[in-house]
Parts: C-alpha cells; sequence; structure tokens
C-alpha cells in the first residue's frame, strides 16, 4: 500500500512538471523561431529511403515468429543494407504491444493499426495460423495527418463501409495492406503448417495454437483461400512453413527455413525498391558524404527532447551572440558519455539548416563508412571547401591535407557564411593523429567571423582539455541531466518511431512512470538502450512487469543484458565472443567470420549474441568488423569477462597466434612461449587492420620471441610498409627492445635500419630489401636479405661505407625545417617549418605527435621550457606563443612583441621568464604571468640574429649584425647587459655558451669561421676554418662541452673537438640546402640538424664520415664496359677510377690557360674504346683527355691531349662517335662536331685546334643542355632550355624534326642502344618522354610519365629499362613493346630506385651480361658504384629500326657556314668564388631581374622571359665594353648583377665586344 501511494505522489509531482515543460516548450519555440531568417539553401542531401514494414498477425500463437522476426530477419536485413552501401532506414512495426488501454476503449485500435498498415505501403508481412483474432464491433477508421496528406484525400478508408461486419482486426490489415483494392506491391504472406504443428503441441499449451471456435476458423479457412487466390494471380506472395513447440512453454523452435526464406524475400524487395537508378550513379562523393551525415542529423533529431535552453544559447551563437573572454568562432557542447551529445548536435544542426542564413556542413564520427577516421574527415572537409570555393580538390595525403586546409578556410572565410558542425571527434582514429589535426580544422582569430565551429566533445577529455586551453577559450554549453518531463518526451518519441505509446495515465499497466523514474534515466544512453530492450523482447501481457524489472542503473542493466545472452547462448559463448571485441576494441574489432574461427563458437550463436548487442555495436562496412559503440558497454564486459591483467595477456596471445594461422594458411605458429618458432608466414594475407592487430597484440600480450621473428623477417617490413604501417613498426621494435630485454641486441641492427630508411619506407615500400641488402655489411638486415630471393627489380650499392651510416635518420617535412628544439626529458623533438607549422615528434621512433599552427610567418625559434611542459615559440611575422606540449593548447600569445622578425628564444632556469631577440635590434625579457615584456635592451645596432642562455640560466647572450656580442645577467626584470664583445668579424648567424665554469663562448659568422671568445677576457681564444667560406648558419655546443657542432648554408655539418685544438671529427654531407640550425641529444651521442630540403636528419657523432669523391656538385659521368668509370665535377677535375680494384683514382685538372685558375667542368664522355675522355667546361673549351692503363693516382702535369676551341659560352654536353669524333653543345646555342686528331702528344700549348667537321648556330631558341648520339653515329638528339628535343642529322648537322612534350628545361636525352628510333627525354618538370622516331612527329610521343620531382639525366639500363635521375635519386621504369602492333608501351611503375644522399645530378650506364653497371654523382660530390639487377626483363632488341629519311624538317633551314670563332675570356676566379654560385643550377646564370628567383605558370611565360632577360643582358655588356650607360632599366639591373657578383662575363669579338 505505501509503494502504491509514493508511485501516485511521484505521478502527480510528475504530471505538474510536464504542465509546466510543455508551456516552456511552447514560449521557448516561438522565441526560437524568431532568430534569423532564411536567405541560403541547405546543401544538396543525397536521398534515403525509410522502409516500414507492418507485422500483421494475430498475438497469442505467433509470439515466436515475431521474436524471431524482430532477433533475426531486420538485424540481418539492416547488416546486409549496410554492407551494400544501401541508403536504407529500416523500421519493423510490430503491435504485438504498444496500443494503450485508453486508445482501446475509445475504439481506436482499428483506427491506428491500419493507418500504421497505410504509412508502411508498399510493404506488408502477414503471418497466419488457425487463429482469427479480436473483432472489434465497428469499423471506424480515419487516416492520421500524415496519410491524409501523402494521399491527397481523407476517403483512405472508405472500404470499411462496405465490409461485412465480424471481421477481425487481424483480417482488416491485411485486406488494407494486400488483399483489398490497393495492395502492397511487396506483400508477403507465411503460412503456417498446422497440421504438422498440432500433433507436437502438448494439451495444456492447445488453446495458444487452435482457433478460438469453428465460425472463426471458418473464416480463417476463407482468408487463407483468398491469400492463395491471391499467390496464384501474383498479387500477393505466399510461403508455408513448418514449427514444433517447446515441451515445456508454449513456444515454437525449428523456425531456422522461415527465417531464411522471410530475410531473403525481404532482402530482394529491398534491394530492388532502393536500387541506385542511373541518377544515383552520377551522385559525387561529396553528396554521398552528406547524405549520410544528414540521414544522422534527421533520425537523431527526431529523437530530441529537452534541453531547451541548450538550444536557443546555441542558435544564439551561430547568429553571432558575443560572449565574453571566449572565442567567438567555436563553442563546444560538453557532457558526460551517454548524456546525448549526437542528439543535441543533430537537433542544433537541423534548426541551423531550417534557419538557413549559413551553410551548414555536418560531420558525425561513425556516420559513415571511414569516417571514424581522423584523415578521413580532415580529406572530406577540405573537399567541401573546395568544392564551395569552385577549385579542384586538394590533395589526398594526411601531410599535405594539412596544408591546404587553412588556406581552403582563409579563402572561405571571405566570402561565405559557413557553419561546421563536429560531433564525437574523440572518437577518430588513430588518437595521435586525431590530435595533430586538431589546431588545424578549426577556426583563427581571422575566419571565426565567417566561419563558425561547434564541437562536441566529451568533458575532462584530452580533446575537452586541448580546446578549453586555448589562448581564446571556446563558449562551452555544458548539457544537464534529463528533467522528469524530457526523459518522457525522449520516450514518446522514440516508440513513435515504430507506432508504439506507453500506458501514462491507467493505474495499472502504466509503464511510463516505472521507467522514467529509473536512477539512471537521467541518462539517454541508458534510455535508448532500455526501450530497445523492451520494444524487441516485450509482450503485451509481460510489458509493465519487464519495465518494472529493468535494473536502475546503467552498469547493471548492461549486466543484465550479458546474463540474457548467457541464457539463449552458452556462457563460455558469451565470454568468448565478447573479450574478444573488447581486446581488439583499439584496432577496429573483429569480423564474424574472426569472431568465429578465433572462439571456436557455432555461427549462429555469434550471430545471436551480436543481434541481441546490435544497438551496441557498431559495423564498418568498409572492413566488415564489428566493434564496441558504448565505452560503459565495453567496460562492462572487461568487468565480467577479463577483469585480470592476466586474462588480458592470454586473449592478446590468443589472438597473436589467430592472426598468424587464421590469416595466412601457408605457414603456422606452433608452441608458444620462450623459444616459440615461426614458419613461413605469407604476410601479404594481412589486411592493414590484421596487421596492426598483429603488432598491437603481440606487444601487450609479450610475445617477445614472435616480436623478434616478425620484426627481423624484411617481407613482414615491406608488407607493412606498404600498408602506410612503418612508423607503427618503428613503435613497436622499441616497445620490444626496451621490454624484451633478451632481443635487445638482435633488434638493434634492424631498429637502426629502420630508423634510417624510414622515410623511405613510407613512400617506397618497395625498396624495403633494397635497403637492406644495401646496409651495413654483417649485420642482420643484410644478412637477412642476401638470404631472400629478389621480387622486384633492384639497385646494388657497390661502393657503400664498410661501417653502419653516419646519417641514422632522416624524417621529411611538408617545408623548409627552420628551427629544432630537444626537451631536457629526453622525450620530444620540436621542429618549426617555413610553412608556418610546428610539429612535435617523439625523441624514439620520430612519430608525430602533434601539428601546432597559430602563427603567420616561418617558425625561426623554438625552445623548451625547464618543466619540459611547454614549448615556445618565435615566428617570423613578429609573434611569439607558448604551447602545452600535452595537447597543442596555446597558454601564451604575444600578438606584438616585435615590430619585426623575431629570430631566436631562449629561456633560463624557470618557465616563469623568456627571452626574445628580433630584426628591429632589440632584445627582450617578457615575464609569463603578466604576459608583458619586464625589460627592453637597445644596445645593438643592426638585427639580432640570436640570444643563447648559459646552462646555468644565469647569464645569456645576443649576437647581431653589426659583429658584437652582448652579455646580459639575470633572465627576469633584473636582468642587465654587463659586457660587449666586438668580435671584429662579419655578421654573426648564431652562438653557444659551452656548459662549463670557464665561461667561453663560440661565435659562427657569415664568412664561414667559427671563433671561440673568453667571455671575461673579451678576447679570442680559437678560429676554426673549415666551410671554406661558406656562411656558417648555426653553431651548438654538446651537453659535456667536448664537442662543437656547426652547419653552413650549403648542407655541410661539421663537429669538432670543443677544446683549445678546434681539431675536425667529421663532416656530414647530407643536406643539399642550407642547414638552419644543430643540436646535440641529450646523451651527445647524436646530432640534429634541420635544413632548407625539408628534412630533419640524425647523425651519429661517433662514426667516421665517408670522403666524397669531389668537393662540388659532380656535373657529368661515364663508364666503359663496366670497368672504368669517369667523373667531372664543378671543382675543376676530371677523376677515372677502375671499378673493380677501388684504388686512388686518376685526377685530371682543367686548368684556364689564360689565367692559369681551376676552370668548372660540366660534361664527359668516353670513346668507344675507353682510351680518351671528352671534356666540356665553363670557359667553353672541348678538352681530350689520354686515360692511362693502371690507374692508382694523381697524374703530376696531365694536360689535355687535345683542346678545341670555338665555344663562346659554357660547354653544357659532349657525345662520342666511334674513337675520333665528338660532338659538342653549348649556352652559346651551338653544336659543333669536332674530328679528335691523334697527332698531339698532351704538351701543353701546342694542341689547340678551332676547326670544326660541322657546325649548327641557333640549334635552339634557348641555351642547349644536353646531347645524344645514336648507336649507329647517324641521328643526334639535343635539349634545351625552350623546353624541347631536336633531332639532327649527325653527318652534317642538318635538321630532321622538333618534338614538343616538356613543360619544363630539357635536362636530358638518349638513345636506346640498339633502337635508332627510340628516345628518352627528362625535364625539370619531372616527367620522362618516350620518343618514337619512325613515326610522324605528331605521332612520334609514345608515353609521359612522371618520374619524381626535377629529374636531370637519362640512360637505358638494358634493352627495356630506362633509369633517370633527379631529386629523388635513381629510378628505373620498363619500356616493352606492345603485345600486338609495332608500337611501344611504357610501365606507369617504377622497375626499381636507388635514393642517394642528396639529388642525382648525372648518371651512366653500362649493359653486359644481363647486369647494368651504373656510375651516378649527385650535388654534394659524392659518386656511387651501382648495380642493377633486373627481374623480369621481357624484351631483347634484335632488330634495328632507324629514322626515316622521307621525314620533313621541322625546322627551317638555317646558315650553317662555318665562321671563324673568337678566344674565349670567362672570368672564373678561384675555386673558392666557385664556391658562391655552386647552390645555383647552371640554367641560373642569367639571374633574374634584381637577383630575384621567379615562378612562372606556364613553359611558355618562362621561355619568354629567359629570352627577354638574355637579350637585355647581352644588350649591357655591349654598353659596358663601350663605356655607356645601359639604356633600358633591364639591362642597367642585369649590368650591376654581373658587376656586383662577377659570375658570368662573356666577350664576343664578332660583336665587337672584344
Amino acid at each position: 500500500v505505501d509503494d502504491e501511494e509514493e508511485e501516485e505522489e511521484e505521478e502527480e509531482e510528475d504530471e505538474e512538471d510536464e504542465e509546466e515543460y510543455e508551456t516552456e516548450t511552447q514560449t521557448g519555440t516561438k522565441a526560437l523561431s524568431t532568430i534569423g531568417a532564411s536567405t541560403l539553401a541547405p546543401l544538396p542531401i543525397g536521398g534515403w529511403s525509410h522502409i516500414r514494414v507492418f507485422i500483421s498477425s494475430t498475438f497469442a500463437d505467433m509470439q515466436s515468429e515475431r521474436q524471431v522476426i524482430s532477433d533475426t530477419v531486420f538485424p540481418m536485413l539492416r547488416k546486409w543494407c549496410h554492407a551494400k552501401g544501401l541508403r536504407v532506414h529500416l523500421t519493423e512495426i510490430d503491435l504485438r504491444w504498444g496500443i494503450t488501454s485508453t486508445d482501446a476503449a475509445h475504439g481506436l485500435s482499428t483506427t491506428l493499426c491500419l493507418n500504421e498498415v497505410e504509412r508502411c505501403k508498399p510493404f506488408f508481412i502477414g503471418l497466419v495460423g488457425d487463429r482469427y483474432g479480436h473483432c472489434p464491433s465497428s469499423y471506424e477508421a480515419k487516416p492520421d495527418a500524415i496519410n491524409s496528406k501523402a494521399k491527397g484525400s481523407s476517403h483512405v478508408f472508405d472500404w470499411l463501409k462496405d465490409c461485412p461486419p465480424g471481421k477481425s482486426v487481424t483480417e482488416l490489415e491485411m485486406m488494407h495492406g494486400a488483399l483489398g483494392i490497393d495492395p502492397s506491391a511487396h506483400a508477403f504472406f507465411y503460412v503456417r503448417n498446422q497440421q504438422a504443428l498440432l500433433p507436437t503441441v502438448p494439451a495444456k499449451f492447445k488453446a495458444s495454437f487452435a482457433s478460438e471456435s469453428p465460425a472463426k476458423q471458418t473464416q480463417v479457412d476463407s482468408l487463407k483461400d483468398l491469400i492463395v487466390q491471391k499467390a496464384a494471380d501474383g498479387t500477393v506472395v505466399m510461403r508455408k512453413y513448418n514449427a514444433k513447440c517447446k515441451v515445456d512453454a508454449p513456444e515454437l523452435v525449428g523456425l531456422d527455413g522461415f527465417a531464411k526464406q522471410m530475410t531473403t524475400d525481404l532482402w530482394h524487395a529491398i534491394s530492388s525498391t532502393c536500387s541506385p537508378d542511373e541518377d544515383d550513379e552520377e551522385e559525387d562523393e561529396l553528396q554521398l558524404w552528406r547524405s549520410y551525415h544528414d540521414q544522422v542529423v534527421q533520425t537523431k533529431a527526431a529523437r530530441f527532447a529537452g534541453r531547451r535552453e541548450l538550444l536557443k544559447t546555441a542558435l544564439a551563437w551561430a547568429n553571432g551572440m558575443p560572449h565574453d573572454n571566449s572565442d567567438p568562432g567555436m563553442a563546444l557542447v560538453s557532457g558526460e558519455e551517454g548524456t546525448g551529445k549526437s542528439s543535441c548536435m543533430a537537433a542544433i544542426s537541423k534548426k541551423l539548416q531550417k534557419m538557413g542564413t549559413a551553410v551548414v556542413l555536418t560531420h558525425f564520427v561513425g556516420a559513415s563508412p571511414g569516417s571514424t577516421s581522423a584523415h578521413h574527415l580532415l580529406s572530406r572537409m577540405a573537399k567541401e571547401f573546395a568544392n564551395m570555393l569552385g577549385e579542384p580538390s586538394p590533395p589526398d595525403t594526411f601531410a599535405e591535407l594539412l596544408l591546404a586546409f587553412p588556406v581552403l578556410l582563409k579563402k572561405l572565410s571571405s566570402n561565405t557564411q559557413v557553419i561546421v558542425v563536429y560531433d564525437g571527434l574523440e572518437q577518430l582514429e588513430p588518437h595521435d593523429q586525431a590530435m595533430a589535426m586538431l589546431p588545424v580544422i578549426l577556426p583563427t582569430r581571422r575566419t571565426a567571423s565567417q566561419i563558425r565551429f561547434l564541437t562536441s566533445v566529451t568533458h575532462r577529455s584530452p580533446f575537452f582539455n586541448a580546446l578549453s586551453k586555448r589562448s581564446l577559450p571556446p563558449y562551452v554549453m555544458a548539457i544537464q541531466d534529463l528533467a522528469a518531463p524530457e526523459r518522457k518526451e525522449i520516450i514518446r518519441k522514440t516508440l513513435m518511431q515504430y507506432g508504439k505509446k506507453f500506458e501514462e495515465r491507467a493505474k495499472k499497466g502504466n509503464a511510463m512512470g516505472p521507467l522514467a523514474r529509473k536512477i539512471d534515466a537521467k541518462s539517454p544512453e541508458y534510455l535508448a538502450i532500455a526501450l530497445e530492450h523492451i520494444r524487441v523482447h516485450a509482450t503485451h501481457d509481460t510489458l509493465v512487469n519487464s519495465v518494472r524489472d529493468l535494473p536502475a542503473t546503467l552498469a547493471k542493466l548492461l549486466e543484465y543484458l550479458l546474463g540474457m545472452c548467457e541464457s539463449r547462448c552458452s556462457k563460455i559463448c558469451v565470454s568468448a565472443v565478447l573479450s574478444a571485441l573488447a581486446i581488439s576494441q583499439p584496432v577496429g574489432g573483429l569480423n564474424e567470420t574472426q569472431l568465429r574461427d578465433f572462439t571456436h563458437q557455432p555461427a549462429s550463436y555469434i550471430t545471436q549474441i551480436i543481434t541481441l548487442i546490435a544497438s551496441l555495436v557498431r559495423y564498418d562496412s568498409t572492413t566488415g568488423c564489428y566493434s564496441l559503440a558504448s565505452t560503459a558497454f565495453l567496460k562492462a564486459i572487461k568487468k565480467k569477462y577479463c577483469s585480470s591483467a592476466a586474462e588480458i595477456t592470454s586473449v592478446h596471445k590468443k589472438l597473436v597466434i589467430f592472426h598468424l594461422t587464421g590469416q595466412a594458411p601457408v605457414g603456422t605458429s606452433r608452441g608458444y612461449g620462450t623459444g616459440a618458432t615461426l614458419e613461413k608466414v605469407e604476410w601479404g594475407n594481412l589486411s592493414c587492420s590484421a596487421t596492426r592487430a598483429l603488432m598491437h597484440h603481440a606487444v601487450l600480450g609479450q610475445a617477445w620471441d614472435v616480436l623478434g621473428l616478425m620484426l627481423t623477417d624484411l617481407e613482414f617490413v615491406e608488407h607493412a610498409a606498404s600498408l602506410g604501417l612503418t612508423l607503427d613498426v618503428l613503435g613497436t621494435m622499441n616497445t620490444t627492445v626496451e621490454s624484451g630485454k633478451h632481443l635487445a641486441r638482435k633488434l638493434d641492427s634492424f631498429k637502426e635500419y629502420i630508423e634510417a630508411n624510414a622515410h623511405l619506407l613510407q613512400r617506397y615500400p618497395q625498396v624495403a630489401q633494397q635497403a637492406a641488402y644495401n646496409s651495413v655489411d654483417k649485420e642482420g638486415p643484410a644478412n637477412s636479405a642476401h638470404k631472400l630471393e629478389p621480387k622486384v627489380p633492384w639497385f646494388q650499392h657497390v661502393n657503400k661505407e664498410g661501417d653502419a651510416p653516419l646519417c641514422t635518420r632522416t624524417q621529411q617535412s611538408s617545408a623548409a625545417v627552420v628551427a629544432v628544439a630537444l626537451s631536457r626529458d629526453g622525450r620530444f623533438t620540436a621542429i618549426g617549418t617555413e610553412d608556418w607549422k610546428i610539429q612535435l615528434l617523439t625523441q624514439r621512433q620520430g612519430k608525430e605527435k602533434l601539428v601546432i599552427r597559430g602563427h603567420t610567418g616561418k617558425i625561426n625559434g623554438l625552445v623548451f621550457t625547464p618543466t619540459n611542459e611547454h614549448l615556445i615559440s618565435a615566428s617570423q611575422d613578429g609573434t611569439v606563443a607558448m604551447w602545452s606540449v600535452r595537447d597543442g593548447s596555446r597558454f601564451l600569445y604575444l600578438p606584438k612583441a616585435h615590430s619585426k622578425p623575431v629570430n631566436a628564444v631562449c629561456v633560463g632556469k624557470t618557465a616563469d621568464y623568456f627571452v626574445t631577440a628580433a630584426d628591429d635590434t632589440t632584445v627582450k625579457v617578457w615575464d609569463v604571468l603578466h604576459k608583458k615584456a619586464c625589460r627592453i635592451f637597445k644596445y645593438h645596432t643592426g638585427p639580432v640574429t640570436t640570444v643563447r642562455a648559459h646552462v646555468e640560466g644565469r647569464l645569456f647572450a645576443s649576437a647581431s649584425w653589426d659583429t658584437t656580442i652582448k652579455i646580459y645577467t639575470n633572465i627576469s626584470p633584473d636582468a642587465r647587459c654587463v659586457s660587449t664583445i666586438h668580435t671584429k668579424m662579419r655578421a654573426i648567424c648564431d652562438v653557444a655558451w659551452a656548459p662549463t665554469l670557464v665561461q667561453t663562448i663560440a661565435a659562427a659568422s657569415c664568412d664561414g669561421r667559427v671563433r671561440l671568445f673568453d667571455v671575461v677576457a673579451k678576447h679570442e681564444l680559437l678560429t676554426i676554418d673549415g666551410h671554406y667560406g661558406r656562411s656558417v648558419r648555426s653553431i651548438s655546443y654538446s651537453n659535456d662541452g667536448k664537442w662543437i657542432v656547426s652547419a653552413d648554408r650549403q648542407g655541410c655539418v661539421k663537429v669538432w673537438r670543443g677544446g683549445v685544438t678546434g681539431e675536425e671529427v667529421i663532416t656530414c654531407t647530407g643536406h643539399h640546402r642550407a642547414v638552419n640550425q644543430v643540436v646535440f641529444s641529450s646523451d651527445n651521442k647524436t646530432v640534429l640538424s634541420a635544413s632548407s630540403d625539408n628534412n630533419l636528419k640524425s647523425w651519429n657523432r661517433d662514426r667516421a664520415s665517408k670522403q666524397s669523391l669531389h668537393s662540388a656538385r659532380i656535373t657529368g659521368t661515364a663508364i666503359h664496359e663496366g670497368k672504368v668509370a669517369v667523373s667531372v665535377s664543378r671543382d675543376g677535375f676530371l677523376k677515372a677510377v677502375e671499378l673493380n680494384n677501388r684504388s686512388m683514382p686518376l685526377v685530371m685538372e682543367h686548368i684556364q690557360p689564360e689565367k692559369q685558375k681551376r676552370v668548372a667542368v660540366t660534361s664527359v664522355a668516353l670513346t668507344i674504346d675507353g682510351k680518351r675522355a671528352v671534356t666540356g667546361a665553363c670557359d667553353g673549351l672541348v678538352r681530350v683527355w689520354h686515360l692511362k692503363t693502371g690507374l692508382g693516382g694523381a697524374q703530376e702535369g696531365h694536360h689535355p691531349s687535345l683542346i678545341c676551341k670555338g665555344h663562346y659560352n659554357v660547354v653544357s654536353g659532349v657525345a662520342t662517335v666511334g674513337s675520333n669524333q665528338a660532338f659538342s653543345v653549348s649556352w652559346d646555342r651551338s653544336i659543333r662536331k669536332w674530328l679528335l686528331n691523334e697527332d698531339f702528344t698532351g704538351e701543353a700549348g701546342d694542341n689547340v685546334v678551332d676547326k670544326v667537321l660541322a657546325i649548327r648556330r641557333d640549334a635552339h631558341d634557348m641555351e642547349i643542355t644536353c646531347i645524344s648520339v645514336d648507336s649507329k653515329g647517324t641521328t643526334v638528339a639535343t635539349g634545351s632550355y625552350d623546353c624541347s628535343v631536336r633531332v639532327w642529322s649527325a653527318n652534317n648537322l642538318e635538321p630532321i624534326r622538333t618534338l614538343q612534350q616538356h613543360a619544363n628545361w630539357t635536362t636530358g636525352v638518349v638513345y636506346h642502344p640498339l633502337d635508332t628510333a627510340l628516345l628518352c627525354s627528362v625535364s625539370l618538370d619531372g616527367t620522362m618522354a618516350v620518343w618514337d622516331l619512325a613515326r610522324k612527329s605528331k605521332e612520334a610521343l609514345v608515353e609521359t610519365m612522371e618520374c619524381g620531382k626535377q629529374l636531370r639525366c637519362v640512360q637505358f639500363a638494358s634493352n627495356d629499362v630506362v633509369i633517370c635521375g633527379g631529386d629523388e635519386g635513381v629510378s628505373a621504369w620498363r619500356v616493352t613493346p606492345e603485345t600486338s602492333g609495332h608500337g611501344l608501351e611504357c610501365s606507369a611503375e617504377p622497375a626499381g630506385a636507388f635514393f642517394s644522399t642528396a639529388p642525382c645530378s648525372t648518371l651512366a650506364a653500362h649493359y653486359q651480361d644481363s647486369t647494368t653497371q651504373i656510375w651516378t654523382g649527385d650535388i654534394l660530390g659524392n659518386a656511387y658504384h651501382l648495380k642493377f639487377n633486373d627481374v623480369g626483363s621481357v624484351w631483347a632488341a634484335q632488330t634495328l629500326r632507324v629514322i626515316p629519311t622521307d621525314i620533313p624538317s621541322d625546322i627551317p633551314d638555317q646558315d650553317s657556314r662555318i665562321q671563324e670563332e673568337s678566344e674565349v675570356a670567362t672570368s672564373v676566379g678561384d675555386s673558392e668564388s666557385y664556391t658562391s654560385w655552386e647552390t645555383v643550377d647552371a640554367a641560373e646564370i642569367f639571374p633574374g631581374r634584381g637577383g630575384v628567383f621567379r615562378k612562372f605558370d606556364s613553359g611558355a611565360e618562362r621561355k619568354a622571359y629567359l629570352l627577354e632577360t638574355r637579350q637585355a643582358y647581352i644588350e649591357s655588356l655591349k654598353h659596358r665594353s663601350a663605356g655607356k650607360t645601359p639604356p633600358s632599366q633591364m639591362a642597367q639591373e642585369h649590368y650591376n648583377q654581373s658587376v656586383k657578383t662577377a659570375e658570368v662575363i662573356v666577350m664576343l669579338k664578332g660583336m665587337g665586344l672584344c
């Protein structure tokens, strides 16, 4: 009695609250409707089908069938729809409960049922047994508002007027749905075989399945006859099925066939109804994604209730209502798990779309295939922005998207009002990638006025902490618990989706009150789980008890559901299946096949378990895997089935064995534990998710022996790299080395191998075996590679270093790396780049943890605070910021720290103060707490380039272009300048304190020298001169003070002893552009260098450096029969080596005759007998050298045997024919053919010849860059800055044709070794063109292939493989004959690749006996002897095609008279002078206006500009020789430039310039 009274009191209170709630709701809705006006149309949305299927039958005898339909049929159909990509929202309408007693008393049962039947058309299911059902006294039925509007009439049920009395509600449903005048198109009847069933029914249960009376039996029989008749004429589909009754309950079994047949029938109907038509097939990717997310918005918003104030506040924020001290462009909806954040976001989104004041973009994590991926979110939003701007789709790699996204955001903010809604960001995978992109996908101060971001996050989650700690925090709207009226509204809306209601007013049968008063009913997650359970499993008779018996808390409810699963299936089965899902949750879960094979449980049980918890799991249609959608459910499973660490480890171990045996049928794993062995495994059978799962489970399962064998398998490394898991492998290896101590020694060499090659494996996984083969001999990777049979073509590095590589790791960034800093605890490395971002990397494996954006200029300086909790950055834009290392949130921002670029920052012993230096000549000490400068020093008279603090934190120093170093004391408000050191150096670029008690400071200058000073005495201690005049950009001491590292603008890093000797220890030549900063690691064994070549490299200080062959860029190479190789360089030397004995090279020096100074060499070729080398140089001379047998050292006094004089500009290319003819091309745009007379013996002074066999002047419109002669010596091909390739007769240099394809300078051409009609050319545009010269000019182009970045050289490695060299090293490409016809086809994939330390500048190849010897050089002077091992060569040309002689010339005939040439006088200076222009390509010899590099939009624009530049330059020289001022501004600029740099002075006698 007390309980009943208490319930009545609670119901009265609920009624009062509900009346108040309804009043407030009406007022709030009216208020909300006045906000905003509709001005913009919503984004286009793809159509979703909402299919409702009505299930009609009597209740008492069809409970089992209805349960099977709810438990099995519809969950399977939803799964199939999801897997097939059908955009269908499927709902079964089962009214075995849901009509209240009040409605029934008012005679509304028939109306409610028939309206649901009408709404479900054209889908209808009828179940028929022997029972007829309830017969109402009258047939009054009126269509509801939805049906009246849909039909356009209120006469939908007029047929009832003519219906005879005595019909049951069930028959009326069947008549209206399928058997009447307007039948459903997809009507299915399932008639039970009563004759087979009734004998199995116990006597006490007969009444439940037999007819109520003979009269009703007659009516049932008549109904069955009508169904048979309709089935015969094809109006409906009729199936018969069998079943048996249980002995102990009125429940049926043996319904598997029934369920299977119904599932098949409905699937065919659904797929035919929802199959995409032609218009749908044309739907683009963006429309498809929008449709998925819009469907979530519509579905979740339909069930949203309450939260009126939250909704009102969110809409006001979206309309620009200001909020103090918060970011106007960002708002957070925060709440605990299960509080209904997604429904709130959906309701807000729907309201915003209706308002139409802005374009609304929504992204609900988990709504569409792939939407849980951080990469997918970034890609989708970038494409949406690009689409709105009318721009092409952005690049799809994660790194490139991080760069493109802020640019698109800024553009979009200038012309469009956009609101972006993100829901569930903390569910994105992988988590570290999601955190890294967080600063990128959110607003900045510049975009906040036009683009607003609304994001939902779990309270106190890492995402919430990161966002709430921004310098301008977002506006936070917290979700409160549901009030009693709100709970009831959610219950009503949820049940309404299925045509159901709860009893609310009746004293008996009231289910609303008991459910709404549950303890955790304040949580929408609890209500959703409870209502789904009641909907599926409750009946009319059990409804109230089912509600009352539900546990009152979410944890207990989930435990109750687990118990129900155990009752339906075995406990062992439930434990095994759910434990596997829970343990596999971090790696994406498992599919049904994996669950079956792993647990060894029946597939039917697994399906049933998944069906029972369908609302608690997430299905990914892209992988077919199930994962847990509820964090609370995950906790409940772990608590019940795997609570101990031993149980969890055991499951991980079992999953390791499963992924090896179940996914790799070729191999097995025998035994487990110490000493376990793995047989050969076909790693290619493992998917990306399975590979990641294998590593994950092996680490957590402590399967160290398996990891040891797996991580030392090169095929596994290559497979993982091909799936984009290189850094995962490295992380797994680090964990294994730390935890599996006995494996450390075995894995060390493999760890170094992966660290050194990670940047390559990420982009080119196919080189894994090659990189291992070319690693240090006698170590693990090399030994493993030697044991494997190569599967793809590969390059063997013959002259590799004998010891471990000097460079241990290379990490590539998206732009020039300007600054680098290491945390003091050794955990993180921070780098600042030229594209305004900061990357936070883990020191151990180089994995990206965060990407921080907030500056609008390049990052010039970085430093960690002493506690390692924050990172301070200084930028080119004059701003300084402090960031949280944990989540990337901005702790401090100084927008106007300096009036000019900030160059450096340092910090003392505490994080309370720090110091900055800038181009505005000031040094400032900053107070972090008060966010202002507490001291400002203006002692320098030039830009302050650096500021560094002593390790003790008491002193700091600044240096400037004014050549002085200022010493200060106290990084605090008491700071003061105590000393000035006048260095008498040129501009100082950097300084470094020696970390010793003796106050010593090292300074680096732009004159290429490093000087050490005594701070107290103010005098110089030591001068280190090892950079040869190249500006030293950075300098640093090791932490123990024993070593100094310096780096220059040409990419050279040097390590010196830190004492008074200054002895050079190692030279690191791996960068090909300026090194901006160098630092030592905390253990002093590793040097990190940040360079403008976009790389951060790690160098091992203890390893000896390899001496490069040349001291400058290698500009030409040649090889003879794979035995002798020659190379030339800008250092002025020709060097010849024997490839087999690696003896000292023969060295020949190029001396300019007039000035007796060394001259840069540009090209080299060998005669066919290999006895002579022909070289071209910058002084315009062609030299011929005798190569003596038995090479072995420098030849003193060695002179060229012949000098060919005639070109008046740089000789850019040479080629030989036979043993006594040579061709040369020059920047003077001429081609010359020489006779190599052997009368000269090599004595200096008497061997100059100026007579040529043939000459072609003005062969190209611009400077000629390269030349090649075919194997028969009949034709010559040349390439030029004018982007063309031209073919000439080798006899008289008459033109044959012009080939146009490249968009940038043509840098290399080569003929096929046998087929003289096959020609390849490469260009700085990164393409290789393959030409068939036997065709007409317009048809000559066979293929154009993207072969990397800037290409500089090309050669044939064999009859069907072309190798080209460029910025990314050497790559091989296959050219094969077509299977039919006489043409050629080119492979789009490379046949192999070798990645040199620096960009490849030249190469030569010799093919013999299936092996290709390659001699190549890079821009740093390193020479590489490679062997190309081809796997799969398919063509050995036997016939020789020749170029048809009847093809008309494409070039007008020009005057080819040989004229007397003038002497060449080129000012080149000494070798140190050449250093000043080694960093520019030969093509940049004519500088741009004012010395500024220009960017061109097309080859035509570039060509026109360079022609104009060249003419202006010649014009300036004419006036200079006459002592006059150049008439044009452009000529004046070039005149000044030539005088200033003295790079090239061309005197032309024929033009009167001598």
